[in-house]
């Protein structure tokens, strides 16, 4: 489905997606590596070769660089990680959800799991401050670039993705966090 307006609007959020996260340091994990934590990272012990082959042939020296194919295969591994890798790999993961809006994908797993990431629940305290933790280095501008990114979804994403966007805007991405971050009355609230 064709939606009017759906370019213009993408074209924009791109470029305040770029604009907003241009600079972020590189992670020293590559996604393939966090895709053997995620994986086998509980059950056992990952070896120092397994490891290696896991960020062997990684290309990516600016987050801009990582393929969509990468992001596809892996998944979506937001939920694990760190803070400083949070922030590098979001945005690409933003830009491909993007981009399965504008393909049309209907319940992309990128787009539906990147908003339950950027959502702390208000169901469990350490799970709501992880997720606060994540959240913790953006810069004001990325707050806004993933506001908008949330405001598309609500707009031009599948009907569950529309849903949940909302609510989380609704509950969580207001103009107060939008606009001064994460504060204290935040992080406490259960």
């Amino acid at each position: 489905m064709v939606y009017s307006g759906l370019s213009m609007n993408a074209d924009y959020l791109i470029s305040s997606i770029k604009t907003a996260f241009d600079g972020v340091p590189r992670s020293d994990t590559s996604l393939r590596q966090f895709r053997l934590t995620d994986r086998f990272g509980m059950s056992r012990e990952i070896t120092d070769s397994e490891w290696d082959a896991a960020g062997f042939g990684r290309t990516d020296t600016r987050w801009q660089e990582i393929p969509d194919s990468e992001i596809q295969e892996c998944g979506v591994l937001l939920a694990h990680m760190q803070a400083r890798d949070f922030l590098y790999y979001l945005p690409a993961y933003m830009l491909k959800a993007v981009r399965d809006i504008q393909d049309g994908s209907t319940g992309s797993e990128i787009v539906g799991s990147f908003v339950s990431c950027v959502y702390p629940s208000n169901r469990s305290t350490s799970s709501r401050a992880y997720t606060l933790s994540q959240l913790s280095l953006l810069t004001q501008p990325q707050w806004h670039a993933i506001s908008e990114f949330l405001k598309f979804v609500a707009e031009f994403g599948d009907d569950h993705d529309r849903a949940e966007a909302s609510k989380v805007i609704q509950r969580f991405w207001t103009h107060a966090v939008v606009d001064h971050g994460i504060n204290a009355s935040i992080i406490q609230k259960p």
